[in-house]
């Protein structure tokens, strides 16, 4: 590619289908506001099909693509759940991200009860996705992926895949295969402050299963079989054009 540089966009692609390119989970507080502006803007454009392309998503945090989930859901589904891995580690997360609220306080309670090393199970495997109402549109939904999306990118993925049946998923790669060890921590070298390695204080409950996504990533519902596109910024490139026609293909075979 002579340019691959996704862009935070949304507009329309055709009279059909509208486009919401959303290239990061890792958002400030105005780019947050984007994500419920793009929302507002597909539904008032009338369109019935939408484009949401996550290439390049390389993660951030799982909160951050919820209105754009919501917007897809049309079922309830349910979706592995993480358990960690007690330590002193772990237990900075949790006092850090959710310390002040009761269920993190819970959870420091039962990691201090249970021997280091060992897995917090204490809990479901699996959680619910679930909304109180369905969005009437989009009838038909492309999540487009390739294979620099990861963590909470492909958390998304799975999301959609679990609890949006009008959703295909659209790609040429597998996704990178970043998901099963998360939540890390950086741990700085005591005698070299300058070199740090980071350190999941969580792992996926796929894993004790077999289920790990990491050595595979997850794969296209259909693969693209066209070149890369050259340029990939803020523009409407051959990739979005092609998922745009294929979605009108499968509303002719209805």
């Amino acid at each position: 590619m002579e340019r691959y540089d996704p862009q935070f966009t949304h507009c329309r692609v055709d009279g059909e289908t509208y486009l919401i390119r959303f290239p990061s989970c890792d958002l400030n507080e105005e780019q947050t506001a984007w994500v419920r502006t793009a929302v507002r803007a597909y539904l008032a454009s009338g369109c019935e099909n939408l484009i949401l392309d996550i290439r390049g998503n390389g993660g951030g945090s799982d909160s951050a693509y919820e209105p754009l989930l919501r917007l897809l859901y049309d079922h309830e589904g349910a979706e592995d759940a993480m358990e960690y891995r007690v330590s002193d580690l772990a237990v900075a997360h949790v006092r850090e991200f959710a310390g002040d609220t009761e269920r993190g306080r819970g959870k420091i309670a039962r990691m201090e009860r249970t021997p280091a090393g060992e897995f917090l199970t204490d809990g479901p495997k699996t959680y619910r996705i679930h909304y109180d109402s369905v969005s009437p549109r989009p009838r038909r939904a492309g999540l487009l992926i390739d294979g620099k999306v990861g963590s909470s990118g492909e958390q998304l993925v799975l999301e959609v895949r679990a609890s949006s049946r009008r959703t295909t998923v659209y790609g040429q790669d597998n996704t990178l295969g970043c998901l099963d060890f998360s939540n890390c921590e950086i741990l700085y070298f005591p005698q070299d402050p300058t070199r740090w390695m980071m350190l999941p204080t969580t792992r996926s409950c796929r894993v004790p299963e077999g289920r790990g996504i990491d050595s595979a990533g997850i794969a296209p519902d259909v693969r693209i079989p066209l070149p890369l596109p050259e340029v990939l910024t803020d523009n409407v490139d051959t990739w979005t054009l092609w998922v745009a026609e294929d979605m009108k293909t499968e509303k002719r075979k209805e």
